[in-house]
């Protein structure tokens, strides 16, 4: 499935898949087999979850090490230090920037997380 998901991302973008690129492909896939383990839980499936969440363990190898909790909110309070940002509607200041530190290293929903916990 993954090699069908790089071929697709390449046809799309028209050229060979950089490295970034490719690790964007599969952590969008990693995504997907963990969302898919969430509804197969809710639904009674453990036999399909655990499949799902296989499936992601495996693709998760091709991902860089993933940054702490610890770490990115490191990250975050350094961005909202330095863009003066104060409150949950500044949000958007705060995560461009960081997304752009942690690209790949850490998920935009735990980044996202963090950055309204600080802002409060």
């Amino acid at each position: 499935m993954l090699k069908s998901a790089v071929k697709n991302a390449e046809i799309e973008a028209r050229h060979a898949l950089s490295k970034q690129e490719f690790q964007k492909v599969v952590a969008r896939e990693v995504k997907k087999r963990k969302e898919a383990a969430v509804q197969y839980a809710h639904a009674g499936d453990a036999t399909r979850e655990g499949q799902e969440l296989k499936e992601s363990d495996i693709l998760s190898v091709f991902l860089p090490e993933q940054m702490s909790e610890k770490e990115v909110r490191a990250i975050v309070k350094g961005v909202v230090a330095k863009t003066g940002a104060s409150s949950p509607k500044e949000m958007g200041k705060v995560m461009g920037p960081v997304m752009a530190k942690v690209a790949g290293k850490a998920d935009g929903s735990l980044v996202k997380k963090i950055v309204l916990d600080v802002l409060k």
